[in-house]
C-alpha cells in the first residue's frame, strides 16, 4: 500500500539508546540512497499503515514529508527498519541472530541503489549475524550474488525458479542462463495484423486517423 492510502499513522518513537539508533539509520539509509537524510535530521518517527500489521520507521528525508515518499523510499525504509530491529535485538545477550526475508526486494529503486543494498545487507548479514533471503527479478541483485557465491561458494546462494507452468528449483545457475530465460518468459513477438476496409474513404480516414 502506498503510505498516502490505508489510514497511515504516524507518530514519536523513542529508544534508550535513541542516538545511536538514529546515526545508524541514517547511516544506513544514506549508503543506498546517498544524502537522503541530512546530519542533523533527528525527527524520528514510527509509520503504520492500517491496512497491514507491520510497522516502519522514518528519519527526516530531505524535502520529502512522511507521506510523500515514494514506493522505492517506503520500501527501503522498512528494510532498514528491520535492520534497526535486529541492531536492537543484538544488543542483548542471549541474541543468536536472525533470518530476514525480503520479498521482491528491488521494487522501484535504481540499479544503483540496488548494488548499494547488495552491499549494505552483505556487511550487515555478517555484523548482526543474519541470515538473509530476498526474491527479486532484477538482474542486478542475481549478478551480485552470484559474484559473491563464486567466491564464497558456502555463504551465497542463488536458486532459480524456471518454467512458469510446472516451477521447479534450479540451483547453481549462471548469469547468462538466468538472463536468457528472464528475456525468454517477457518477450513476445506480436503477429502483424491485417486490416480490411469496406471502400476507399474508410481506409482514407483510418490513414488519417493512425
Amino acid at each position: 500500500y502506498p503510505l498516502g492510502e490505508g489510514n497511515t499513522i504516524i507518530k514519536d518513537i523513542k529508544f534508550n539508546n535513541e542516538k545511536e539508533i538514529v546515526d545508524k539509520y541514517r547511516e544506513w539509509y544514506n549508503s543506498v540512497l546517498p544524502n537522503s537524510i541530512k546530519a542533523d535530521s533527528d525527527e524520528f518517527l514510527e509509520i503504520k499503515k492500517e491496512a497491514c500489521s507491520n510497522k516502519s520507521y522514518y528519519l527526516r528525508i530531505d524535502s520529502t514529508p512522511p507521506l510523500g515518499q515514494s514506493i522505492g523510499q517506503d520500501n527501503l525504509g522498512c528494510i532498514i527498519s528491520a535492520l534497526i530491529n535486529f541492531y536492537v535485538l543484538s544488543k542483548m545477550d542471549d541474541y543468536k541472530g536472525g533470518f530476514l526475508c525480503i520479498d521482491e526486494i528491488d521494487v522501484s529503486l535504481h540499479p544503483d541503489a540496488q548494488e548499494r543494498l547488495v552491499n549494505l545487507l552483505d556487511k550487515l548479514a555478517g555484523d548482526l549475524k543474519l541470515q538473509i533471503m530476498i526474491s527479486s527479478h532484477s538482474l542486478v541483485f542475481i549478478k551480485e550474488v552470484l559474484k559473491r557465491y563464486d567466491q564464497h561458494p558456502k555463504d551465497y546462494v542463488v536458486g532459480y525458479l524456471a518454467n512458469n507452468e510446472h516451477p521447479y528449483f534450479k540451483q547453481v545457475v549462471s548469469y547468462d542462463a538466468i538472463k536468457k530465460d528472464l528475456f525468454a518468459l517477457t518477450s513476445t513477438i506480436r503477429p502483424k495484423v491485417k486490416v480490411y476496409f469496406e471502400d476507399d474513404a474508410t481506409q482514407k480516414v483510418f490513414d488519417i486517423l493512425v
